[in-house]
């Protein structure tokens, strides 16, 4: 239900999306907790023109980019479906061609246990056909996001994501 102030009551029994006992995951929908909606394939308009003017803005400046950081560097919470992942790879493809695949990474976050095994099987279709390296994190948005912060420079180019609240 939506709120005046623009947040959403998801109901007092959600609890977040990292089990798996009660999802629904098929090519075209992915529910919790019985039908609490994360994501349906209707929404492929959407996600693909989020995918597209982010990798505009990247492309852009793509040889400072290179320069200054020595890859360009892509981070989306949430896989979902896959959507916008799959429209950020083909977006990506003309970049990853000009600089090549090490200098091009996609990391995306996934908490649910379902949803992250197939991230992991188009992490490996994706290096199959030579796209955009696709780095997958298991967890809660926050807690990977602290982890990579302690373990790197972590400096994107572009970050992507479908707020959905997880609890």
């Amino acid at each position: 239900t939506a709120k005046n102030d623009g947040s959403v009551d998801i109901g007092g029994g959600y609890v977040g999306t990292g089990g798996g006992a009660t999802t629904t995951l098929t090519k075209d929908q992915f529910h919790q907790h019985g039908n609490v909606q994360v994501m349906q394939s209707w929404e492929r308009p959407y996600m693909d023109a989020l995918a597209i003017a982010l990798v505009e803005q990247i492309s852009a400046s793509a040889d400072s980019t290179i320069a200054k950081y020595g890859k360009i560097t892509v981070l989306e919470v949430g896989f979902g479906l896959g959507l916008s992942a799959t429209k950020l790879q083909e977006e990506l493809q003309p970049l990853v061609q000009k600089y090549g695949r090490e200098k091009c990474e996609h990391h995306i976050i996934e908490l649910n246990d379902e949803v992250f095994a197939n991230l992991q099987i188009f992490a490996a279709k994706e290096a199959e056909q030579a796209r955009a390296t696709v780095v997958p994190h298991h967890g809660n948005w926050k807690d990977v996001v602290e982890k990579l912060k302690s373990e790197n420079n972590c400096t994107y180019s572009g970050l992507l994501y479908d707020p959905f609240p997880t609890h």
